[in-house]
């Protein structure tokens, strides 16, 4: 993701406003591995507050405001704000987050589609488009299914070994919607497998359990 790599190039530049319009959960686990990259080791001194949620309203963006107020300890605070859903009462409470930020405290929006964002919110932040090539999607994802397991496994290995958190959602991700959106593979494959890859991808995108266990779970029973 060239974009985001262009914003954490250089970490003193960073702006204090982001809307990424991309897929919400590739998105998500790709900036907080640069931030945790950026950081380095100062990771575990900054304060990184992720708020994924069906819906946005009004008290979540409160609850942000409480924590944006409070002093960090390692001197940057970062917020990454995703939802399927943003209500207008909760933009407008976020809104006047970005117009008075607190001094060394970064937010990152990240939204499937720009028209889900309000226009006041776009014009006080840098708006950056993260979108994948459909057709190269497709067929990474078709190459993945179609191989048999020890090149489905041959496959990962590179992801696994660079324990590369995004790479690895993204690529589940790819076998989500390839999967859901082909009527062939709708025949072939049962609604077990396509829960299975939901939870892999959401466990890998929350840290919860290693890349290993889930990517291998899924390119061998695939």
């Amino acid at each position: 993701m060239k974009a985001l790599e262009e914003l954490f190039r250089e970490k003193d530049t960073l702006s204090h406003a982001y809307v990424i319009i991309g897929d919400k959960d590739v998105v998500t686990s790709a900036l907080a591995s640069h931030i945790e990259s950026m950081a380095g080791p100062l990771y575990s001194a900054y304060d990184i507050n992720v708020t994924a949620k069906d819906s946005f309203g009004i008290e979540d963006a409160r609850r942000i405001q409480k924590i944006q107020s409070r002093k960090s300890v390692g001197g940057k605070k970062f917020f990454i704000i995703t939802a399927r859903v943003m209500t207008l009462e909760g933009q407008n409470a976020l809104l006047k987050l970005l117009e008075d930020p607190t001094p060394h405290t970064h937010f990152f929006i990240v939204a499937e589609q720009e028209e889900m964002i309000l226009p006041t919110i776009r014009s006080r932040a840098h708006v950056v488009a993260v979108h994948e090539k459909g057709k190269e999607t497709d067929d990474r994802a078709r190459l993945f299914i179609e191989s048999n397991k020890a090149d489905r496994l041959s496959f990962i290995k590179k992801i696994i070994e660079e324990k590369n958190r995004s790479e690895a959602v993204k690529l589940l991700k790819e076998v989500e919607v390839y999967i859901g959106g082909d009527e062939l593979d709708k025949k072939r494959y049962d609604p077990k497998l396509v829960h299975d890859l939901i939870q892999a991808r959401e466990s890998v995108r929350k840290g919860e359990g290693s890349i290993k266990f889930f990517l291998e779970h899924i390119a061998l029973i695939l």
